[in-house]
């Protein structure tokens, strides 16, 4: 008779997307939040309130952990999409293509607005190179599926405070995230550190995925139905590509008519 096969000790991943209420709504807060911190740029930019933008520990503190949710969810998403095969890597490149035209639009929307401070690469350009990069983890198994995201992660997020070069100064590699300063740009979100929060997104999504596996708990858990206070968050996270690229030039219309109606702005 055959020897049994061994039991597998690596999490598995799902052979088709699995979407997850709980994450589409956490990024839909994350929305949120990026909406009102948006907002009160605005009013500090038309000067209309001095809210604290860049002084306030709470708006200081919301520019930090906005992006941070924003891409562990991605690296969440990524290990939850992932299928193999053509089918997988077809959805995967188009849901690249897709955010990869967005970071193109908001640079070229942004050089044409505000040229001096125009975003060269910001959150969008983040998550498209993070997601290139670190596909690779998604083929991993055992042990080393989980424990080298979470080490890759802990590495990027430590490296930018330990390392600082001249050389990463020039205009070509202020994206890698190790210059000596901070360049003026109206959204920066280096490649470093800033990709080590989605690769800890898939060190928690790989993790998460072997706790449904072994544990009926965790399961019934992520299979609780959304409660309808979570329905609108749901929706926002659902759709936060879009609202991202029109939520600003609507704000900024908005708060133009209003200024213009009031008479605090002369055409």
């Amino acid at each position: 008779m055959p020897a049994a096969p061994a039991p597998s000790t690596s999490p598995p991943i799902p052979s088709a997307p699995r979407r997850l209420w709980q994450i589409d709504a956490l990024r839909g807060a994350a929305v949120v939040a990026m909406i009102a911190y948006h907002f009160a740029f605005d009013l500090y930019f038309f000067s209309v309130a001095d809210v604290g933008i860049f002084t306030s520990p709470f708006w200081l503190g919301m520019r930090m952990v906005i992006p941070a949710v924003f891409l562990t969810v991605c690296g969440i998403s990524l290990v939850l999409g992932f299928r193999s095969g053509s089918a997988g890597r077809n959805t995967y490149l188009e849901r690249l293509a897709r955010i990869a035209l967005g970071a193109a639009a908001v640079t070229l929307a942004t050089w044409l607005a505000i040229h001096d401070y125009y975003v060269f690469f910001g959150i969008l350009h983040c998550i498209a190179l993070a997601s290139l990069l670190l596909w690779p983890l998604l083929l991993l198994q055992g042990r080393g599926a989980i424990l080298l995201p979470a080490f890759l992660g802990a590495a990027a997020l430590a490296l930018p405070h330990l390392v600082a070069l001249s050389l990463f100064d020039r205009p070509l590699l202020l994206w890698v995230g190790l210059g000596t300063y901070f360049p003026e740009t109206n959204d920066y979100v280096p490649l470093l550190p800033w990709a080590g929060y989605v690769a800890l997104g898939i060190a928690l999504a790989r993790l998460a995925v072997r706790l449904d596996r072994q544990h009926s708990w965790f399961r019934q858990l992520a299979d609780l139905p959304a409660p309808v206070l979570a329905m609108p968050f749901r929706w926002l996270g659902r759709h936060a590509l879009a609202i991202y690229l029109l939520h600003q030039p609507l704000l900024l219309a908005a708060l133009f008519s209003a200024l213009w109606l009031a008479g605090r702005i002369r055409l």
